[in-house]
């Protein structure tokens, strides 16, 4: 965490961090550092001694965004590409309300929890096909909560036999 005091020739300079509300996410600051394990908002308030006049701190609350790179899913195979038509089978993940696909050239960026599908990206179903793919392509699996934001995302290289 970091902080500017103005005016810059201020008698008081120290900016003293804390914890106002770590909103469940396990949030620590140990010095200027502030650690977050788990995704969620936290409040960290700065506090400069006398920084308002003699005797009367200065402080200002800032609400933290902390959101977390979307986990693999580990449960699926995707069946080879055969006359431009793939198919994912056993695509399961426990928290998912449904999935989502989409197919691009070139690799994906690991989407955050709570983000949406790419735009175009289509409702999918276990076993059924995916049509107008070619191996080399990158395969978007998403797995979706009852919102439809993202939880779990993987991103697949489709292959031939």
């Amino acid at each position: 965490l970091t902080g500017t005091v103005e005016p810059g020739n201020a008698t008081y300079q120290i900016i003293v961090w804390s914890i106002k509300n770590t909103g469940g996410t396990g949030a620590t600051i140990s010095g200027d550092t502030l650690s977050v394990p788990e995704a969620g908002t936290v409040t960290v308030t700065a506090t400069i001694v006398n920084g308002t006049a003699p005797g009367t701190d200065y402080t200002r609350d800032f609400t933290i965004e902390v959101r977390v790179a979307a986990p693999p899913i580990d449960t699926f195979e995707v069946l080879p590409v055969i006359e431009n038509r793939v198919t994912i089978t056993n695509l399961n993940h426990p928290n998912a309300k449904s999935f989502a696909v989409y197919v691009q050239n070139g690799s994906f960026d690991t989407p955050l929890v709570g983000d949406s599908p790419p735009d175009g990206a289509s409702p999918y179903t276990s076993g059924s096909a995916i049509i107008n793919v070619d191996a080399g392509q990158h395969l978007g699996i998403f797995a979706l909560d009852e919102s439809g934001r993202i939880i779990a995302f993987s991103d697949y290289i489709l292959q031939t036999e």
